[in-house]
């Protein structure tokens, strides 16, 4: 009691002064403690939230562009049907050809059971960066039938040196669609679509043929009227 009043003495309250201390640091500590929460989240940039896109009815999320008003993702085969350019929808069916770095594109239409269906064009692809070329400028005519023709026909030597078509392109039985009953043509080229020349018309089916790369003559085996008749033509030329 002595010891208290003693600290008292001077007017001096030391007591009251000391606890108001410890009181003054406790609230610098709490301010220290809120301070610090608000340093920490300054560490951090305010990103915006990334765009989710509509919810479709499945429950998942639409693309982005989607929501933005633009169509659905394209399938890979829509897409070779609108570069192709004709109307119709035609389908790609890709053949490589022999010794040569070119690659054969079939534009077919499609049947209803979504199989491939007539030969309507034929493109020839050679590397990226080059565009393709098209055998004929639209899908009119109806290919019923392409060969390679090689220049050596034995071993791995063989490299195609024209490609061999029969086609129909008019309507010759009249029934207002081109089939393999009206009469068909004949034709060629290079290995990458050009030079493209017609042999011969009304010409039936090919039963037999043999090319002679050296003379460069195509001899043809061909079915007109249930008789065979063998055909001989000048690649060179152009004629029979």
């Amino acid at each position: 009691m002595k010891a208290l009043q003693s600290f008292r003495s001077g007017g001096v309250d030391w007591v009251s002064i000391f606890s108001l201390l410890i009181i003054a640091l406790a609230l610098l500590g709490v301010l220290k403690i809120f301070s610090g929460s608000d340093t920490a989240g300054s560490d951090f940039a305010v990103v915006a939230p990334r765009d989710r896109g509509v919810p479709d009815s499945a429950g998942g999320a639409a693309h982005p562009d989607q929501s933005r008003g633009a169509g659905p993702a394209q399938h890979p085969r829509d897409a070779h049907k609108e570069n192709s350019g004709e109307p119709g929808a035609l389908e790609m069916k890709s053949v490589d050809l022999l010794g040569v770095s070119v690659q054969l594109r079939e534009m077919r239409t499609e049947t209803e059971d979504g199989g491939a269906g007539e030969i309507r064009n034929i493109e020839f692809f050679i590397r990226e960066g080059i565009r393709p070329r098209r055998l004929f400028d639209d899908a009119s005519q109806l290919v019923t039938g392409h060969w390679p023709l090689f220049h050596n026909n034995v071993g791995y030597g063989a490299t195609t040196v024209r490609i061999l078509y029969q086609l129909v392109d008019t309507d010759t039985d009249g029934d207002g669609v081109l089939t393999k009953a009206d009469r068909k043509s004949l034709a060629f080229s290079l290995p990458d679509g050009s030079r493209y020349r017609v042999l011969d018309r009304d010409v039936g089916e090919i039963s037999n043929m043999n090319y002679l790369s050296d003379s460069n003559e195509l001899h043809l085996d061909i079915s007109v009227g249930g008789e065979i008749q063998r055909r001989v033509y000048s690649l060179a030329t152009g004629s029979r």
